[in-house]
């Protein structure tokens, strides 16, 4: 596990447990982006509040 993986799925694989697994791997790269956005906006306009001041 620690050669940069982070599941591990058994055979026979569970098509639910695999979905699922899946799903929320998913949903976490959505919320990364996410949350890189909102840093990035919130460092934009922090620059461009300084520059005013």
């Amino acid at each position: 596990m620690t050669l940069g993986v982070s599941e591990f799925l058994a055979k026979p694989v569970n098509i639910e447990d695999f979905l699922t697994r899946v799903r929320t791997q998913v949903s976490n790269c959505e919320w990364e982006k996410s949350i890189d956005s909102a840093i990035s906006t919130i460092a934009t306009e922090s620059n461009s509040a300084a520059g005013k001041a």
